[in-house]
């Protein structure tokens, strides 16, 4: 999933189990605030994640599957 802040940057991430997790390689696990808010979204939805600073908004830009 590629997703934007509300800044601007631009980030990729694989969703992946929480064994395989591995921020410095892209790879979060679907437990994270994060991947949750991503789980059933699609591209153009923006979505928010609640996290200990308060709520931030994520566009969805790309969505790849395998």
């Amino acid at each position: 999933v590629t997703y934007e802040h509300e800044d601007g940057s631009k980030h990729t991430v694989t969703l992946v189990g929480p064994d395989e997790a591995d921020v410095a390689k892209g790879k979060i696990s679907w437990l994270s605030p994060v991947a949750k808010a991503l789980m059933k979204s699609q591209v153009d939805d923006t979505v928010e994640v609640h996290a200990g600073a308060g709520v931030e908004k994520l566009r969805v830009l790309l969505i790849c599957y395998g």
